[in-house]
């Protein structure tokens, strides 16, 4: 697994023109999580403030569930402490293998939310949440634990969620008839085909999961350039140009939501002006869930911030100016436990939001 990450990093890195259009290099967080490995001490984690310590590699990103069991997290009252040491012990586990990929894959510093940003301060969070758009976009990569519902689980390891035990590998001896090979996407294998019997779906761009229902998640997947999803069948690639996974190992075009969908890619194919695609942002967004009501514009803030730099027009309550007829004529769909914020019947309207915003 790891061998065939480092591979599809390293080809988008050197050969994915499209991937590094949108990223300012000498872009870093506020804080982040600098890792050290030592061979006696074992690793050593801590929390450092980028403008006194300059970081000397890119950093990366993780997206997971916070869940009912809410992580480790740094507040007014341990920031202190965090900053001189974090035992890897007290992490939750998908934090630990969080580490542990950033390990293998030769990364130094990390960004994680409740880490990361002082969770009973308001004012450092609102600054975050202000920033998400520049913290997700200019990572490295993101790391997606997608079928972790919460911390206490891992995406590594034999604990992590996995269907891989429903499969099932066979050898097949082929006749080549002199030729000498099979070629399967211009890839040659030499008289011997494995095949593996699979579920219903075989295709990298699928991805389901916890992760993949949180409003959170959603935007800092539109924001990344580059992620990793650790689903429980296995590790798949995304990039703005390409996409594939350990099953097939063959790149394919990139997904929707980082290609032709995202504000910040070129269209192709079908032309889709700025405000269509903020329409169907919103539809897409609206489906997830949220903990917090009051999250619904924060946790869409990031993607706005991006496409305000495309649509230059006023953005007020999740719509925008341009288009604010149109925008007040939203309806929403049968209630369903998918939409963001799980609503009732009723919504309270002391969310801050005015009640003409889909948002309300």
């Amino acid at each position: 697994m790891w061998s065939f990450l480092r591979k599809c990093l390293d080809d988008c890195i050197k050969g994915h023109e499209k991937c590094k259009v949108a990223q300012d290099p000498t872009f870093y967080p506020q804080r982040l999580l600098r890792l050290t490995r030592d061979e006696s001490s074992g690793d050593t984690i801590q929390l450092i403030l980028t403008q006194d310590q300059p970081p000397s590699s890119p950093y990366i990103t993780l997206s997971h569930c916070w869940g009912t069991i809410f992580p480790f997290c740094t507040t007014r009252k341990n920031i202190s402490r965090v900053m001189k040491y974090i035992s890897l012990s007290e992490l939750p586990k998908t934090f630990q293998d969080c580490i542990v990929a950033a390990h293998e894959l030769g990364i130094q510093y990390i960004w994680i939310d409740s880490l990361c940003i002082i969770q009973d301060d308001r004012q450092d969070w609102a600054r975050h949440a202000r920033a998400m758009d520049k913290i997700y976009e200019n990572a490295l990569f993101t790391l997606a634990a997608v079928s972790s519902p919460d911390g206490s689980v891992p995406f590594l390891g034999p604990d992590a969620p996995s269907d891989r035990g429903n499969w099932q590998a066979v050898n097949i001896d082929i006749d080549t008839g002199g030729i000498g090979c099979w070629s399967v996407e211009n890839r040659s294998m030499q008289s011997q085909l494995k095949v593996r019997k699979y579920g219903p779906i075989l295709m990298p761009g699928f991805i389901n999961g916890p992760l993949e229902k949180r409003g959170w998640a959603w935007q800092e997947r539109y924001l990344s350039g580059r992620i990793i999803n650790f689903t429980q069948e296995e590790a798949r690639w995304h990039c703005r140009t390409s996409q594939t996974c350990e099953c097939i190992g063959i790149m394919q075009s990139a997904h929707p939501s980082l290609s032709k969908e995202s504000p910040l890619a070129e269209d192709e194919g079908e032309k889709l002006t700025p405000i269509r695609k903020w329409r169907h942002i919103v539809t897409e967004y609206s489906r997830r869930q949220l903990t917090y009501s009051t999250d619904r514009l924060p946790a869409l803030s990031g993607v706005a911030s991006r496409f305000q730099a495309s649509l230059k027009g006023e953005y007020l309550a999740g719509m925008w100016l341009a288009d604010f007829p149109r925008c007040l004529a939203w309806y929403r769909r049968e209630l369903s436990d998918s939409s963001v914020g799980k609503p009732k019947m009723w919504r309270s309207l002391d969310n801050g939001v005015p009640s003409w915003s889909w948002a309300s």
